[in-house]
């Protein structure tokens, strides 16, 4: 595990208000689907249910679920900064 940014790139109509944001981790770990973890993003926590990780020739993108600690959320994209 290591502290990690990503840079929200991809939202649904419930996460569109987290486009372009920066997200940071106090631990992240490249693993298989079903990874839950907690993110910061301006202050505000959410938790990130991981459901894909790409691995492309200029980037990774790590693909899933999000919700604060309200219950309010939706699918999310992130690109690996």
């Amino acid at each position: 595990m290591k502290n990690c940014r990503f840079e929200v790139v991809g939202t649904n109509t419930k996460t569109k208000h987290l486009e372009n944001k920066i997200i940071s981790t106090q631990g992240f770990n490249f693993c298989s689907a079903g990874y839950a973890f907690r993110v910061d993003i301006d202050g505000e926590y959410y938790f990130f249910d991981l459901k894909l990780v790409k691995f492309l020739p200029s980037e990774v993108l790590v693909e899933g679920f999000v919700a604060n600690t309200k219950g309010e959320g939706g699918r999310i994209s992130l690109k690996y900064l």
